[in-house]
């Protein structure tokens, strides 16, 4: 249940609150006023689009806060979303918009809107204006019949949807197959020559940048040969060089280590400087004499590297790829090499899969036979209740030319308003008002099945009056009995049965212009129920009627 609406900032709602309750409850209001508006900050705070002229048009942020009791039954899967209610077992869900930025909360924590928008129809079902056209779309007809036909439904069109899959991949599978004989032959010599081309070359991973370290080694080969050849002179015992130089200094001071404990210390380091540096001379020199290189290497070096370079440019920037590029190749040789086995064996497969289709189609459309047969009797029942006289109602399943992942059926909703009528496409015949009657009567079918625990009706009224607004009204009670029912409503029929009635109305003051909204006392009702009668000019006998259709409705409840 929706227990109550905070919105800021949306068109001419600068600031409004408005706090709901069980049953039936109605907003009305001039033309204009608004009322449609506060339907809309619903919708936005459940993630709907929004329209960057009616929201925060005074520079400030729209902030919608909507305060939920959700049904019990409805607990676990707003769970299963992450959305946990509070230990009062509310769920406060809001959204901000600032700068054409969205952000969404509930309970505090940002969520996305991906969850608000799943999450959503677990709480509220909203039916706007000309929502009820989508009664003459035959998708969205087949859509209102597998929804009724429920769980049998939906695992007959799971199977067919996993079946309409493998069976289109078989498809590809098979039209990748269909090639002509001489695409066939040049595919296959290309791809002989492409795999000769990688074998021969005999790569391995790992082998580029060995051949760019050996590269590099070899064209500084002469450089690093003077370089290490300074260094032995520098560090040697020959000349002026540092081990030669160590060597003096041992001498000097093992000639007076004896008479200096300290002195002798330091010979010990120096003897150990020595030593090292004698290691290190030997090193080098080692080193040295194995800097001798083939002049041909060089060259040999740089043809391997411009070879490895040549392929991985050509099949894919890495030896890996190239390599992964071999395995592909050959795959695909030995599938043209085999490609009229493997053509035989895809259509087998393509045949089989077809059968699976067909079976599973056929199942789906027998599931929907009969949850057919059930709907129509509903829908003509509610009909009959909304003051259609001998009103029939039927849906007939047509043939698609190709099953699809959603079957092979088109549902179209038949009617006949008239007795002794034929029946025709409801599509063709409904006008506004009967279309909204029908709506209304299939949203009172779908009530005990869903589990939003509100029901919002924006102007359900639309081209309706007379006995048939009266039979509306005491249609939506009902269903207010068992769910939370809101409606906006220009309908004095359908005002008069509200449990709490809201008055939608725009205050200019200080220059500006806002829409205010009011919950009515009982003498309020009766002045809004007579300007609802009576227009402008209200007279005494209009506030008579009024207080007898609100007796009335109130006397129909008892």
């Amino acid at each position: 249940m929706l227990y109550s609406l905070h919105v800021k900032n949306l068109a001419l709602i600068r600031d409004a609150s408005v706090s709901f309750g069980e049953g039936l409850q109605v907003l009305t209001g001039e033309t204009g006023a608004g009322k449609s508006i506060l339907i809309d900050s619903i919708m936005l705070v459940l993630g709907g689009r929004f329209d960057r002229n009616l929201v925060g048009t005074d520079g400030k942020p729209f902030l919608a806060e909507l305060l939920f009791y959700p049904e019990e039954d409805v607990i676990p899967v707003l769970e299963s979303y992450g959305l946990y209610p509070d230990e009062d077992g509310t769920l406060l869900v809001s959204r901000r918009i600032e700068n054409g930025r969205s952000l969404f909360r509930v309970n505090g924590s940002i969520v996305p809107v991906s969850v608000i928008r799943k999450a959503a129809p677990h709480l509220i079902d909203v039916y706007g204006q000309n929502e009820h056209q989508s009664l003459t779309q035959n998708d969205f007809q087949l859509q209102l019949l597998d929804s009724y036909g429920g769980e049998t439904i939906r695992a007959a069109k799971e199977n067919v949807r996993a079946a309409c899959r493998a069976y289109r991949e078989m498809e590809k599978t098979l039209a990748s197959l269909s090639i002509d004989e001489a695409d066939r032959a040049r595919r296959t010599d290309l791809l002989r020559y492409e795999t000769e081309e990688i074998r021969h070359a005999g790569l391995r991973e790992g082998e580029d940048g060995e051949l760019e370290d050996r590269y590099r080694f070899l064209s500084n080969a002469q450089k690093i040969a003077e370089s290490l050849s300074e260094a032995h002179r520098l560090c040697g015992y020959d000349g002026e060089g540092a081990g030669d130089l160590i060597g003096a200094a041992i001498r000097s001071l093992s000639a007076v280590s004896r008479y200096d404990r300290d002195t002798e210390d330091m010979l010990a380091s120096l003897t150990d400087i020595d030593g090292l540096l004698n290691d290190f001379n030997r090193t080098l020199s080692s080193h040295l004499d194995d800097l001798e290189t083939d002049d041909g290497e060089l060259a040999g070096v740089e043809d391997r590297l411009n070879t490895v370079n040549r392929l991985k440019m050509k099949y894919g920037g890495s030896i890996a790829s190239v390599l992964s590029s071999l395995d592909e190749k050959e795959a695909e040789l030995e599938k043209l090499n085999d490609l009229d086995t493997l053509r035989e064996k895809a259509g087998k497969d393509l045949c089989i899969l077809r059968e699976a289709l067909d079976a599973a189609s056929d199942t789906l459309h027998k599931e929907r036979e009969r949850a057919a047969e059930r709907f129509s009797a509903s829908v003509s029942a509610e009909l009959e209740s909304l003051n259609f006289a001998a009103c029939d109602f039927a849906v007939d399943l047509i043939p698609r030319e190709e099953i699809g992942e959603n079957g092979a059926d088109i549902a179209e909703f038949m009617i006949s308003t008239n007795p002794g009528e034929e029946m025709h496409p409801l599509r063709l015949t409904a006008s506004g008002g009967e279309l909204s009657r029908i709506m209304l009567g299939i949203k009172t079918i779908f009530a005990d099945r869903e589990d939003a625990g509100t029901l919002i009706f924006d102007e359900i009224d639309t081209g309706i009056s007379g006995r048939t607004a009266q039979k509306v009204a005491e249609k939506l009670r009902r269903v207010s009995r068992s769910r939370q029912v809101i409606c906006i409503t220009h309908l004095p029929q359908i005002a008069a049965m509200a449990d709490i009635h809201f008055l939608i109305e725009k205050e200019s003051a200080s220059g500006r212009t806002e829409t205010k909204i009011l919950r009515l006392s009982d003498e309020d009702i009766i002045d809004e129920l007579a300007r609802m009668l009576g227009g402008a000019k209200i007279t005494g006998q209009t506030k008579k009627a009024a207080a007898e259709m609100k007796a009335l409705a109130a006397g129909e409840d008892n």
